[in-house]
């Protein structure tokens, strides 16, 4: 599992816990210096925000101040599950804990993935980028780099619609708008976008993507 995927699953599940908005939680985190709208809170809590330490930090202020209950950084890496940090590093949550509280960080043979779970890894990951490379061989790379950091769960949706990848959808969205899906999106739509504008333009945009990937 993702790291920022069980990140942002804990978050929600404290929001809804307390009857919170999305909305609400942007606020607070604006306040913290994160530039959030309902949109990137959304993002975050399903795992499409990097997790750096200063946004999980602000992020675990901002939830606890817009709840009103506090809500800790070990909480946030609280999972069953294993949680991937690099291409190679998998850890369990309570040893994350134990190293991040001080612990010896010296590698354990359980904290690495196995060679053929590597393997599998890169492998889709360098076919994707190949063949989005292939299909817009203009496109900067810082712009596509920053494509890639605002990319969030609007560009996998699409992804999984057009039956491509994400790499694919944001080299397209890069050769298209020089920003990510959610960036046009809240662009055309405006802050303050109903939920049936916002569908709307959703919409308009897949139809753009599947013309300029198709051809």
């Amino acid at each position: 599992m993702e790291l920022s995927e069980a990140i942002g699953a804990n978050a929600r599940a404290h929001r809804k816990r307390h009857g919170v908005t999305l909305d609400e939680v942007a606020k607070v985190a604006r306040s913290y210096g994160l530039r959030w709208t309902s949109s990137r809170t959304g993002d975050f809590e399903s795992g499409r925000v990097s997790s750096t330490i200063g946004t999980v930090v602000a992020a675990c202020m901002a939830y606890s101040e817009a709840t009103g209950d506090p809500l800790t950084v070990s909480a946030v890496l609280t999972t069953e599950h294993r949680l991937d940090l690099t291409s190679e590093l998998r850890l369990t949550a309570d040893r994350l804990k134990e190293i991040l509280s001080g612990g010896n960080p010296t590698p354990l043979a359980g904290d690495t993935k196995s060679p053929d779970e590597i393997r599998e890894v890169f492998a889709g990951s360098v076919n994707a980028f190949r063949e989005a490379a292939a299909r817009f061989p203009d496109v900067d790379v810082r712009t596509l780099k920053s494509v890639e950091e605002h990319s969030g769960l609007a560009t996998s949706r699409l992804a999984a619609d057009l039956e491509t990848s994400v790499q694919m959808i944001n080299a397209a969205s890069a050769s298209l708008w020089g920003w990510s899906v959610e960036d046009e999106r809240n662009s055309r739509a405006g802050e303050h976008a109903t939920p049936q504008r916002r569908g709307h333009i959703m919409r308009a945009l897949k139809s753009e993507l599947r013309q300029a990937i198709r051809g």
